[in-house]
């Protein structure tokens, strides 16, 4: 993992980079909410980031969060439908999402499915762009 100093971090097992992570996305979270009363998390895809999905949903991490205040996003999606082995949306909110309180409006997907593609790339850009260049 690379901290914000351009650091590289490298860990014995995938255990602890989860657990590191995790308390890294919380501590980061909850300053967000504390200087703006808001936090947009960018998820991504993948089976490595699952470990750390999981550790977020547990009560121990998703306790210490105000999820109310939380928006979640996706930084990458495979053109396939949500329910699709290979949806990285469909991975998150299987191993995280469904456990944690949130709304649906909360959760900003691409459409991965859309046809053409192009469709559901800017429909997911329209929503980026609403809720981060505000009129």
């Amino acid at each position: 993992m690379t901290s914000a100093h351009g650091v590289v971090q490298v860990y014995p097992n995938k255990d602890l980079l989860a657990t590191t992570a995790a308390d890294l996305v919380i501590t980061v979270a909850q300053e967000a909410i504390a200087a703006r009363g808001h936090a947009h998390i960018a998820l991504t895809g993948g089976s490595t980031p699952r470990a750390l999905y999981h550790l977020l949903a547990a009560p121990a991490y998703r306790d210490r969060l105000d999820w109310g205040q939380v928006d979640i996003w996706f930084g990458d999606e495979r053109c396939v439908p949500p329910d699709h082995p290979d949806s990285n949306y469909g991975m998150a909110k299987a191993a995280m999402l469904d456990h944690l309180p949130l709304l649906p409006a909360q959760v900003h997907r691409m459409a991965g499915e859309a046809q053409p593609p192009e469709q559901g790339a800017e429909q997911y850009e329209a929503a980026l762009r609403a809720a981060f260049n505000p009129p």
